[in-house]
């Protein structure tokens, strides 16, 4: 197995430990998740983001009719950092390596769907908790 296929299956394996809740990430802006974790002898700090990129726009004329078309790519870019020694163990960035787009999506949509249930229970827990109070 090479380097890049044991990245795909380690991606994997924080999808399927997101969606089972075992991660805990958290939304530090709209287009970026992070989680906080200790591994057996360091602290690391992975984060995930989202870019969106707008490209040119292109414009194609078809006998009358004039088309314009703009190009929007999303990439996204997964860091782990070793917060014990500030070192950067590995970023993959799909805008350069598109081989892992199809799994940073699915990552990034699941940690989506996590932190906004996390925060929507939160907001719940803040109506539940008024109760009869009045100010």
């Amino acid at each position: 197995m090479n380097l890049k296929e044991e990245y795909q299956k380690i991606i994997a394996e924080f999808i399927e430990a997101t969606k089972s809740g075992k991660l805990n990430w958290k939304k530090q802006n709209p287009t970026t998740v992070f989680i906080e974790t200790i591994s057996n002898t360091d602290k690391a700090i992975i984060s995930l983001q989202k870019v969106v990129v707008r490209g040119g726009t292109t414009v194609v004329r078809t006998g009358v009719q004039r088309v314009v078309r703009r190009e929007t790519q999303v990439n996204f870019v997964f860091t782990v950092k070793n917060a014990t020694s500030n070192e950067l163990v590995i970023q993959i960035d799909t805008g350069t390596d598109p081989t892992f787009k199809e799994r940073l999506a699915e990552l990034f949509n699941a940690c989506e769907f996590n932190t906004e249930k996390k925060n929507m229970d939160f907001l719940k827990g803040i109506i539940s908790g008024l109760g009869d109070k009045t100010d």
